[in-house]
């Protein structure tokens, strides 16, 4: 998904009911372990997540509904400021409220 200035793509992975596994939406890639990935850590601790890339950031963002936490957002960015991370968090905001209203 193309997101407009700075923000380049936008992927959802959700956890698996044991919150072991990140499942990603998009079915060609694969899940990611809650253990020992800079996705699950964001997913962890509910704090947002930096990794490089070869040509850009990813940023990892805990898709949250009150306490309860549903998975993560990257976001790729070819640089990092506050606006970019501002503007993760509110997306990803944005699809834990989608996300939590499709499931009902």
């Amino acid at each position: 998904m193309r997101l407009g200035p700075g923000l380049d793509t936008a992927l959802i992975y959700l956890a698996d009911l044991q919150q072991r596994l990140l499942i990603p939406l998009e079915e060609a890639l694969q899940p990611l372990p809650v253990e020992g990935s800079a996705a699950g850590w964001a997913y962890r601790t509910l704090s947002a997540q930096v990794a490089d890339t070869d040509d850009r950031l990813i940023v990892w963002v805990p898709l949250v509904d009150g306490a309860e936490r549903l998975g993560v957002l990257a976001v790729g960015v070819a640089s990092l400021d506050a606006v970019r991370l501002r503007r993760s968090r509110m997306l990803a905001h944005l699809f834990a409220m989608l996300i939590t209203s499709k499931r009902a």
